[in-house]
């Protein structure tokens, strides 16, 4: 498939076949039994997302009604935060500065027709109260933020109607103060779609004081040359690390949407849920495991470097532990829950919060769902 195809379509492209290849670098079988899991006791039903695990607690929203509660583990039930009015989408990235947990939403802006913002709110954790922090109209959809130094960095894109800059793509990322509310562009790629040519970031990742881009250059002959930049103090470039065609070609089956760096590992995933992990070696990125439905279960609370992180492949029973600073990546299976499937995890530094569904055959075969809260550790 030519390469100037792909990005043409700025949507979610279906993937007809599935392709699993696992490498055998670092990735070992093994089959512990998890102690000591606390299962949360409650049903919330299919209707949640969530949000973010902490330490006491985690935070969801309801998509039918577009409101958030704080469900508690230590049983102080559940607080309602706030509701969302003329929500249209929601993002993955959040992250959490000075005890308030940040993110953005695309909502449709009252009195047009059909013109969207994206708007930056903010769950305060100790009143538990959400409020509305920033708002951007003239951003595309999607907007995406990260916790940066005691800051916020938000990923944005932005098309122009002028004709003086008809067919630039500016892909940005935009430092927001969160003592002042004022916003500056820090780091910023421009590509023209006429034909081709510049730059443009695909997604964005802090691990510490360190940010990395996944960008995509086009060159006037058609060629795509993806890498993975990394920036440092002051927002210089320090470091360029490539991709490898085959690789490539991989993860942008679809538009890539997330990027993860732990040390020299890299983890990337496309909107079809196309999935790599690789070794930076030479700042070449070595692929270690490639598979559909990996998710990383990465809570974004604030930019401490964590080098401990787990994976897990949806509707099945198994998941992966990183050590970065050890330098393994081990498979394991998740029991004694072999009768369920992951739907989704979320982390922080120390414990894990899963939550299982029944896998059955028949429906009246079918099980209750689980919730699990847990340390980290229990799962290695």
């Amino acid at each position: 498939m030519p390469k100037r195809i792909w990005y043409a379509v700025i949507g979610i492209v279906a993937v007809a076949l599935a392709v699993s290849i696992v490498f055998a670098v670092h990735v070992s079988p093994k089959h512990p039994e998890v102690k000591d899991l606390k299962s949360f006791a409650g049903n919330l039903g299919s209707d949640i997302d969530p949000v973010e695990v902490f330490e006491d607690s985690f935070v969801y929203v309801n998509m039918d009604e577009i409101k958030y509660y704080r469900q508690y583990f230590d049983g102080r039930g559940v607080s309602e935060l706030g509701q969302i009015d003329n929500f249209v989408l929601g993002v993955k990235a959040n992250a959490t500065v000075n005890n308030v947990l940040y993110f953005y939403t695309t909502v449709s802006i009252a009195g047009t027709d059909g013109e969207f913002g994206n708007n930056l709110y903010g769950i305060d954790l100790e009143n538990n109260q959400l409020s509305l922090y920033h708002t951007d109209n003239e951003v595309n959809p999607a907007a995406m933020v990260y916790p940066y130094m005691g800051n916020l960095l938000a990923l944005k894109s932005r098309t122009y109607d002028s004709a003086s800059k008809a067919g630039i793509y500016e892909t940005y990322l935009e430092n927001y103060d969160i003592n002042t509310g004022s916003t500056e562009k820090v780091i910023e790629q421009t590509m023209d779609y006429t034909n081709l040519t510049g730059s443009m970031i695909l997604a964005c990742f802090v691990n510490g004081s360190k940010i990395y881009t996944l960008n995509d250059d086009f060159a006037e002959n058609g060629d795509i040359s993806p890498h993975i930049m990394v920036y440092g103090e002051n927002f210089q470039l320090e470091q360029t690390i490539y991709i490898d065609d085959d690789t490539a070609d991989y993860i942008r089956s679809s538009r890539p949407n997330e990027i993860a760096v732990f040390g020299d590992y890299v983890y990337m995933r496309n909107y079809s849920g196309y999935a790599v992990v690789g070794k930076i070696e030479e700042n070449v990125l070595v692929p270690i495991l490639q598979t559909v439905d990996l998710e990383l279960a990465l809570n974004r609370q604030d930019d401490r470097a964590q080098n401990i992180q787990m994976f897990y492949i949806r509707w099945t029973n198994t998941y992966y532990i990183l050590d970065a600073e050890k330098g393994t990546f081990e498979e394991l299976t998740l029991e004694p829950y072999e009768d369920y499937v992951f739907m989704y995890a979320k982390a922080n530094s120390d414990n894990v919060m899963i939550f299982l569904s029944a896998d059955y055959d028949e429906p009246s075969d079918k099980k209750d769902d689980k919730y699990i809260f847990t340390d980290i550790s229990a799962l290695q």
